[in-house]
């Protein structure tokens, strides 16, 4: 009886565990890389610069390696102004 148990709850695991590895692969599939002149304006506090870059088509949900969007990046560095215009669009 206890070795059924372990054997479910292992299996149960294992489920569990192969769900979340295909969710986190699928986020890093379906996720468009942010593009340098995007993160560099978004830095800078560069509000023309971001809306030529969305004007362009630019993603403004794109995220970098680590996950970090534009808007993270410009609200880290204390871009108000861009901040507010960005979240107002």
């Amino acid at each position: 009886m206890l070795r059924l148990r372990l054997t479910q709850t292992s299996r149960r695991f294992s489920v569990h565990f192969m769900s979340g590895v295909l969710v986190l692969l699928c986020a890093f599939v379906a996720a468009a890389d942010i593009s340098p002149e995007m993160l560099t304006a978004a830095r800078d506090g560069d509000v023309d610069a971001v809306r030529k870059l969305i004007a362009k088509g630019e993603d403004v949900n794109a995220t970098s390696a680590d996950g970090v969007t534009a808007l993270m990046v410009a609200a880290g560095r204390g871009r108000g102004p861009l901040v507010c215009k960005w979240i107002k669009r």
